[in-house]
């Protein structure tokens, strides 16, 4: 090979070696003497993403609640709030314990602190001192809560109702249980239904709903001893009813079973009773009774209103006119 061919192949190889790129390029390392280790460049160090901070519970949030409606923890239902997670334990006399958790939403978690607040179950409070009665054995005196609170930075706050006979404490404490059982249950679905009926017992009227959601056809019986009045629905007017159902916001609710002197209730009050007809599936059926608070049943939401937005639809008909523009 000749000297020029030779430096030739020396120019290629060098500007290989640079990359043809000035500002990048590396200065060649000048070879050491021979059996010398050859310094090595170090690989970049990756960079880390900070990890971020959890920032603590403020003051006065609620980190820990227990609640349960038994004495001893393995009875009854209890429910345990912790981090976020809000978990229903449940046992039965003749069936396998159950335990279902559930996530709440920062919306669901400030809700749950002031509902003690409102339903005065923030804090301790001294029961009004008053003379024991005495009771024979079939005397029943409502449902026994306790209620244990945790909140960050103060001390642990405890709440039980009293014996029987003996002064209870003060709050809601029935209202709470049914807003703790109100996480687990899942809301009535209108639109699989198939047909709504929906009886109405008072002292005053006796009428009652069978709505064929298929067939948006609507039968008015004014009182057992009526004919039913069959009303034609528009398509406009069955989404009315389902958008009316959701506004309302009827659902299942939980109620506990009355005893003693509770299941005697109060005289005149009204009795809705809710039937969703699904196709291959059973029936729903719910009903609650309204006379004095709380109401006892397991329909909840505002059934009152839903039955006000299904005469507001059907008077029309029953004037004898035509629909109103909306109804078409």
């Amino acid at each position: 090979m000749t000297l020029p061919s030779v430096l030739r192949a020396f120019l290629v190889a060098s500007l290989a070696a640079c990359a043809c790129d000035p500002q990048t390029a590396s200065p060649p390392t000048e070879p050491g003497p021979p059996g010398e280790a050859q310094p090595s460049q170090a690989a970049p160090t990756p960079s880390v993403a900070p990890t971020p901070s959890v920032a603590p519970p403020e003051p006065g949030a609620l980190t820990q609640l227990v609640f349960r409606d038994a004495e001893q923890p393995e009875q009854g239902t209890t429910f345990t709030y912790e981090g976020g997670v809000l978990t229903r334990a449940r046992a039965f006399k003749d069936a396998a314990p159950e335990r279902t958790e559930r996530k709440l939403t920062q919306e669901q978690r400030a809700a749950l602190q002031q509902a003690l607040v409102e339903l005065g179950l923030n804090e301790a409070k001294e029961a009004a001192k008053e003379p024991q009665r005495s009771l024979s054995a079939d005397d029943y005196c409502g449902p026994r809560y306790w209620l244990e609170l945790t909140r960050q930075g103060q001390p642990q706050v405890k709440l039980q109702t009293g014996q029987c006979g003996a002064p209870a404490q003060d709050g809601d404490f029935i209202t709470f249980e049914r807003r703790l059982h109100d996480h687990f249950i899942e809301p009535l679905d209108l639109e699989a239904a198939s047909e709504l009926h929906l009886s109405i017992n008072a002292a005053a009227r006796f009428p009652s709903y069978a709505i064929d959601l298929m067939r948006k056809e609507l039968k008015l019986t004014a009182d057992s001893r009526s004919a039913p009045r069959v009303i034609q629905l528009s398509a406009a007017e069955r989404e009315r009813i389902l958008g009316a159902f959701r506004a309302r916001k009827l659902r299942e609710q939980f109620t506990r079973e009355l005893r003693g002197l509770e299941a005697i209730g109060c005289g005149g009050g009204t009795t809705y009773t809710l039937r969703l007809v699904r196709q291959d599936k059973p029936d729903i059926k719910h009903s609650i009774y309204l006379c004095e608070e709380p109401p006892h049943g397991t329909l909840g939401g505002d059934v009152e209103g839903f039955v006000k937005d299904l005469d507001a639809l059907i008077a029309p008909h029953l004037k004898g006119a035509a629909p109103s523009s909306s109804g078409k």
